[in-house]
């Protein structure tokens, strides 16, 4: 009986092992799946002057979240970025300060670089959810207002100033990088058409000469297509050829009119 079983079992393993023979072989990769190589190089040189850092600042189509964070090992800062950061930078500069050289960096990406201070333990821990938070005060809320918690009574005042901070000692700077607000959002904080108009003179000046001009055609077509109706209608009388219709000459192709050429009088 018992022999009779296995003679049995046995031709069940034969009849398996040739079954398993038959079938076409297949592999099984078990894991999650390999990212996408990244393109691009860069090289970061940090080096110390007074209390902050000089950059220098090799980048050809690098990407921005691996970027900023060797810009963080390097200088010895933290920097804060949203999971789904992305964007690619190439920018090329010599002993840039800190903040000139990630706000450069972060514009030729279509990035904002926001500096939020804070009591130095905090800032050790501090997550990108909650300096997110902090930073977005100078986009959504009104200059000046109060928020009062009616629960505790407690209140904070947002006071906007267009001068520079005084930092007490017992603070730290925490850098948050995050897409740039695209059309819809205004600023609270009252920045002068002069302030606008040299960020982005100098996230600009890192360019190579042909990349410049097509970052200025690009930033063109870009306030272009964020204008409301009216306001194209408004820009028109102020000689702008083709505000309040189609694009003005120049996108994609030569410059308009007085690029390249002496500054209006």
């Amino acid at each position: 009986m018992h022999a009779r079983r296995f003679r049995y079992l046995g031709a069940l393993a034969l009849a398996g092992v040739w079954i398993a023979g038959a079938a076409p072989a297949q592999t099984v990769k078990l894991g999650t799946r390999a990212r996408s190589a990244r393109t691009g190089t860069m090289s970061v040189t940090a080096k110390p002057q007074g209390s902050g850092h000089l950059l220098t600042i090799r980048a050809g189509n690098a990407d921005a979240a691996a970027l900023f964070g060797e810009i963080a090992s390097k200088a010895g800062v933290r920097i804060l970025m949203p999971r789904t950061l992305r964007g690619v930078v190439t920018a090329s500069f010599d002993d840039e300060p800190l903040d000139n050289a990630l706000r450069v960096s972060a514009a030729s990406a279509g990035l904002t670089v926001r500096k939020v201070y804070l009591p130095k333990e905090t800032a050790a821990t501090a997550t990108a959810d909650t300096v997110a938070a902090l930073s977005a005060a100078l986009s959504n809320v009104a200059a000046n207002a109060t928020v009062v918690d009616v629960t505790s009574g407690r209140s904070v005042v947002l006071a906007f100033s267009n001068t520079a901070p005084k930092v007490d000692a017992g603070l730290s700077a925490v850098y948050y990088v995050f897409p740039t607000p695209r059309t819809g959002v205004k600023t609270s904080d009252s920045g002068s058409t002069d302030e606008a108009v040299a960020n982005a003179s100098a996230a600009l000046s890192g360019l190579p000469t042909q990349q410049k001009l097509q970052a200025v055609r690009d930033l063109q077509r870009q306030m272009f297509e964020s204008m409301t109706d009216e306001e194209r209608q408004q820009m028109r009388p102020q000689g702008g050829p083709g505000m309040g219709g189609p694009p003005p000459d120049g996108f994609g192709g030569p410059p308009p009119d007085g690029f390249g050429g002496p500054p209006p009088q």
